[in-house]
This record gives C-alpha cells, structure tokens and sequence, in this order.
C-alpha cells in the first residue's frame, strides 16, 4: 500500500527547509494536500495554498512544493490536535507587547507596553500555553538576558503583530505585480490586464491593509449610532440644484423646478421640488415626481463640465435668453428660456449644433459664441448624477 496518495492531507514537520528555503517549504505545522507522489525518489508533490507563502509553481499552476518523505506526516487524529495547538506567529516576526499587567508585576522581565521585539524561538505546547522568546534590542526596563540578549519567553496573548506601515510606500505597480499571482488564478487574462480593474484592486488592497494594520474589520460597517440615510445624501447632492422632468406618457411635455428634498414612501424615492417653468402652461407651486416613475425621466441641469462633457444626442437647457445662428444664412433667432435643445452631430466641429421641434419644425440652430453658451446647462440623468457624486440609488 502507498505511503502518500493524491488528495492526502500532510503536515510539515521540519522547520529548518522554511527557515532557508521560506519561498519554496512552509513553516513547521502547515497542513497542505499531497499532489503526487514518487516512491522510488521519497518524494511528495504537496500543495500548501496560497496563503501558506509558498511561491506559486508555475508548472503545476499550484503553491506546491516537492517535499521528502521524512518531512511530512500524514494528518490524522493526534496531527490535527497538534495543528489546532499551532502558533499563529514564526520565528523572525515583529511583535508588540500588550500586557500591561505583566509589566506591572516583573518589569525585569516583560517590557512596558508597546515595545517592539522580534520572536527568536517559539516553543512547544505548555500547559496548553505557547511560549515564545522574545529579543526586546535595547530596551531599558528589561534586566534579564538570555545568551547575551534582553529576551524572556511571553505568552501568544503577551503580544500582537506588528505592522510597519513606515517601512516603504510601495507603488501601484509593485502592489499590482505581487496580487497578479493571486489574481491569476480567479481572474480572466483579459480582465487582469484592464487598467481599470487594476486601480480598483489596487484601492481595495490599500483600504484593506490599512483596516488590517489598525484592528479593524475588513468590512467596513456604519456606526450604531450613525445610521446613513439616502434622503439626507441626495439633499446634500441635489441641493439648489435645478431639476427637468420629461413626461414620456404626456407628449414628452417637461416641468423645470428648483430641488427642495427628497422622500422615501412606497412609491419609491420622490424629489420634491419647487416649478419654475412648464412646458403646458400648468405652473404651481410645487409638486414631486418618483425616480422609479417609468413614465417620466428626471435630469439635473449642470454646466458642461469633465464628469459630464457634451455628446451627441444629449439634452440641453437654456436659462436665459437665446440668440442663435439659423442653418446656412446669417439670421438669428431668438430662443425663450426654459426651451429643451438636442445636441447634433456637426461635421464642422467650429459650432455646437442643437435642434427644437418648437422651433422651424426641428431645423438645426449652430451656437459658437461664449455668451450664449454659457446659458446652457447639459442634462445628466438624475441616477447617474447621484451615482458618481457617491449616492446609489
């Protein structure tokens, strides 16, 4: 019968392979699955896994290793047991001291909170216990030397991870390359390489770290005390913000109105707002329409900006006054506000080109001079509006 098969569960026993060779043999205790094995050459394929710090193999496309026989022990009853009773630190961390009692009561021994040492030797299982010596350098409240260094053996609860952030600040791109290893193994090629989904990863890999390094949950979680509330967010967004709303089950007839807030019922999300102009004659003082409406589309009236550039088959306003160039010849026409325009494509690219159906039965209006496009505001869809100014609605 064979010693190791394929899909086995082995523990390293040796930690002096991880100690040389951290790249390719995981430390003392880590459970990895065996892959393949060769009986005439003692040796074992094992995948360790992506968190073991194994480097992936290529070959194998897994963070496997080849490991000899005497190394590793098959994991069972007793193994396990031992596994549980692990250390989660290795020889060589950084760690902090937290027991301030300890301190209080042999300070010749344990240093004052918040000292930084590095662990030298961790030792077996005591008293269901981890004991590990710790090198506190040149720390002045410890007296007690162990081969000519300041250690004492601490509990696993004496101490934390320490994380130093100072150490370097690493770029996007070398963030990029060492996740492109995980990210290989879960990910299209063609997305991997997105600059897009780099930058998101990037970002999320930096809030995830930092959140790590102070204690904190990865998922980040509103304060009790704090509860978020939509209506308030787009308040904040909307607020002395003009809103147009076309009634697509009304002969597309609009209202133009000021924002006043907004109200969650169970129609949905209602933007109050006060009317300034309506396209049937209709005004009054103030009204709502639901964001979820399908028979209506609501936009926020904004100047030409980055975020929100002018394209071809965009909605425009004016706010004032109008004077624009009619087609071929040099004639103007005058332009009432509140007049909802369309944005054509011009092959000129001297003039912006607009068209009506209330005005010469849609015929094409060109505007070039600062004045009279200064009067105009492009209409953002109100979702995409709240969306990139961080409210999803």
């Amino acid at each position: 019968m064979s010693k190791f098969n394929a899909g086995d569960e082995v523990m390293m026993k040796e930690d002096a392979l991880h100690t040389y060779h951290p790249e390719i043999f995981p430390a003392k205790g880590s459970i990895g699955v065996v892959v393949r094995y060769s009986p005439r050459e003692e040796l074992v394929l094992v995948d360790w896994g992506q968190d073991s710090g194994v480097e992936l193999n290529f070959v194998q496309d897994k963070y496997a290793s080849w490991c000899k026989e005497e190394s590793l022990e098959k994991v069972g009853a007793n193994t396990q047991k031992e596994v549980c009773n692990m250390s989660k630190f290795h020889v060589g961390d950084k760690v902090v001291f937290i027991n301030a009692e300890k301190h209080k009561t042999a300070s010749h021994c344990y240093p004052v909170v918040g000292t930084v040492g590095i662990i030298k030797k961790i030792d077996k299982v005591v008293f269901d216990k981890i004991l590990m010596l710790v090198d506190w350098d040149n720390t002045t409240d410890v007296d007690v030397q162990l081969n000519g260094i300041k250690s004492w053996w601490c509990n696993e609860g004496d101490v934390k991870p320490f994380y130093d952030c100072e150490e370097r600040e690493y770029t996007d791109d070398e963030v990029w390359e060492m996740l492109k290893p995980k990210m290989r193994k879960f990910v299209p090629t063609c997305i991997i390489y997105s600059p897009i989904v780099k930058k998101m990863v990037v970002v999320a890999y930096r809030s995830g770290y930092g959140r790590a390094t102070k204690g904190r949950s990865f998922m980040i979680k509103p304060k009790a005390d704090e509860k978020p509330s939509v209506e308030k967010s787009i308040d904040d967004v909307l607020g002395g913000k003009m809103i147009v709303t076309i009634y697509t089950d009304r002969d597309d007839s609009y209202s133009v109105s000021k924002f006043d807030h907004a109200l969650h019922t169970e129609q949905g999300m209602e933007i109050h707002s006060n009317i300034i102009y309506d396209s049937d004659g209709n005004v009054w003082a103030d009204g709502f329409d639901v964001i979820s409406d399908p028979d209506c589309e609501m936009y926020v009236a904004i100047p030409f900006t980055e975020d929100f550039p002018l394209h071809e088959g965009d909605k425009v306003i004016n706010i004032d006054n109008l004077t624009s160039k009619f087609t071929a010849d040099d004639n103007r026409v005058f332009m009432k506000p509140y007049q909802v325009l369309k944005h054509c494509l011009n092959w000129e690219h001297t003039n912006h080109c607009f068209t009506n159906k209330s005005y010469y039965n849609g015929t094409r209006f060109y505007i070039n001079d600062e004045d009279n496009l200064s009067k105009l505001r492009i209409l953002v869809p109100i979702c995409d509006y709240l969306r990139v100014n961080g409210v999803n609605v």
